[in-house]
């Protein structure tokens, strides 16, 4: 029942504002971005409270999000292609004024994630996103009951 629905949202979600959003776009310059930023729906002030915690919590799921994107790539390849991946290492993390992007930097990148006429999609940034989307509501709702609380992160 933990994870049940309401209003489309689950419930872990319902209960709390929305904290922070998971956005994937085509880049420039031919990168991948998944940016995860602070909602602007901060009707409580959570998010003033938390101060630096937040943007650290933010950080660190930024690098989970690009650890588990480099292990899809990883999985996805043939086995006898040598190591290492040039797309898993361009994998990067870098903070931004609203939180924390990942981006693939190599310039095929987007090729890899959405395919070409010829090429079937490998997609590694969008489900890594995806997985990382339900393990930080999680998160995010354990910390802010220990905040609630008045305990420390």
């Amino acid at each position: 029942m933990a994870g049940a629905d309401v209003g489309g949202r689950r419930r872990h979600d319902a209960a709390y504002p929305r904290l922070c959003r998971v956005d994937m776009r085509r880049g420039d310059g031919g990168m991948i971005d998944v940016e995860i930023v602070r909602s602007r729906r901060n009707r409580l002030g959570i998010l003033d409270e938390l101060g630096g915690a937040a943007g650290e919590a933010m950080l660190g799921f930024a690098e989970e999000l690009a650890d588990e994107a480099r292990v899809r790539v990883m999985e996805q390849r043939h086995p006898t292609r040598a190591l290492p991946s040039a797309l898993a290492d361009s994998i990067v993390v870098e903070t931004t004024e609203s939180g924390a992007a990942v981006r693939a930097t190599a310039p095929y990148a987007p090729y890899v994630e959405f395919g070409t006429r010829r090429m079937a999609a490998r997609p590694f940034l969008a489900p890594a996103a995806e997985y990382m989307r339900g393990v930080a509501g999680s998160a995010i709702a354990d910390a802010l009951r220990r905040l609630l609380r008045g305990g420390a992160l």
